[in-house]
């Protein structure tokens, strides 16, 4: 059987205790919705045969092999007989692509100790916190978007041609014709969707000229494109995510901070606002939704661009997005993929992180995203103007 992500952990730890449960939280979240992703996770006791039998095939086909770093879980690595070093070197040596996780930041740093044949390949990968916590399921959310690349071609291949297929079915099937109506507002046009707040959607992203243009990317609250997105280079950072220095609800998660309970954009930092004129801003979570409540909305291509397309209720306009990726340190990642788009809106519960709306072939939803990503921006301006 082929799989999509092997998990390697340490059963237990220098002091005895058992890491079965949180790898196994770990494999739970990956094949749960909305991922549904084939994971292999063995809990039993290896032997010779098993390891050679069942282990070593399962990480030579899988896509992710998944490294969950412990307390000490590295150490015994400069043993050649130890089981985790043989599965890293194995993932190694068939280039499968390695992804070290460490609950709770039980281990931020490859030990001194560990043989060449490993420290090669691992030295300069990050090595991604995942809490334990409330903060799980988004942490979770974070790990699969920016660090789950490979192979979502094939992953999705099936989903995407019947996506496909059933648009181009329904499209022969409409029985009227509509003529697409478009208005302008300081020379930027937008949509009318009929929308009960009358919210006006751009039809361009930001940057864009057409609609199937991606545009530029922008991190949370800045107001320019740049080069890297990382927290070093974020304009509201000391340089770490819980550093910030602007727009901090009440929640408290370290050291160092400050709380101005700032939670929406102000027209000073909103991207939309600055490049498009007064009157244009980032929508607000609520936009979002009210957006996806009154629309039949799909994944299709238009004009050769992947991407989702909203169809009015209420007058059959209709609003195009392209799946333009979004850009993480230097790389512009899952572009034809997924679409992220910034909300104006803080997620209060963790103020590192704002909300976006998020889509790929499958669905469209509201999740966090950290702020420091360079994301798209659909501008609204509203009221409609009578």
């Amino acid at each position: 059987m082929k799989y999509d992500i092997f998990i390697s952990y340490r059963r237990e730890d220098s002091s005895g205790r058992s890491n079965v449960a949180t790898a196994r939280q770990f494999k739970m979240a990956f094949e749960g919705p909305p991922y549904n992703y084939k994971v292999f996770f063995d809990y039993s006791e290896c032997t010779d045969n098993y390891f050679s039998d069942i282990i070593l095939p399962a990480i030579r086909t899988c896509d992710f092999f998944v490294l969950v770093l412990t307390k000490d879980s590295l150490l015994r690595c400069s043993n050649e007989g130890d089981w985790v070093r043989r599965e890293i070197e194995e993932a190694i040596a068939y280039k499968r692509k390695i992804i070290p996780i460490t609950p709770d930041k039980e281990c931020e740093s490859f030990p001194p100790s560990l043989p060449d044949s490993l420290r090669k390949a691992l030295d300069g990968l990050q090595i991604t916190t995942i809490y334990t916590d409330h903060m799980f399921e988004s942490c979770v959310g974070f790990l699969v978007k920016n660090r789950f690349h490979l192979n979502n071609d094939n992953l999705r291949r099936d989903k995407d041609q019947k996506a496909e297929q059933e648009g181009k079915a329904a499209e022969k099937k409409q029985i009227y014709t509509r003529k697409e109506t478009t208005n302008s507002y300081n020379g930027h046009e937008y949509v009318d969707l009929g929308l009960p707040s009358g919210t006006l959607w751009a039809t361009c992203n930001v940057g864009a000229d057409t609609p199937e243009d991606y545009g530029d990317y922008y991190a949370w609250g800045e107001t320019t494109t740049k080069s890297t997105y990382n927290w070093d280079t974020y304009k509201f950072s000391n340089g770490e995510c819980d550093r910030l220095t602007k727009y901090y609800e009440g929640f408290q998660f370290g050291k160092k901070r400050f709380v101005d309970n700032q939670t929406t954009l102000q027209s000073d930092d909103d991207p939309a606002t600055a490049n498009l004129g007064s009157g244009w801003c980032t929508p607000k979570q609520e936009q979002w939704i009210e957006l996806m409540d009154n629309t039949t909305n799909k994944w299709t291509t238009q004009n050769g661009i992947k991407g989702w397309l909203f169809t009015s209720k209420k007058n059959r306009q209709t609003m195009f997005l392209p799946a333009a990726g979004y850009r993480w340190d230097v790389e512009l990642e899952s572009v034809g993929l997924r679409g992220s788009y910034w909300s104006s809106s803080l997620v209060t519960f963790c103020p590192s992180d704002a909300w976006g709306f998020d889509f790929n072939s499958d669905k469209c939803f509201m999740g966090s995203d950290l702020r420091k990503c360079g994301q798209s921006i659909r501008a609204v301006c509203s009221p409609r103007r009578n």
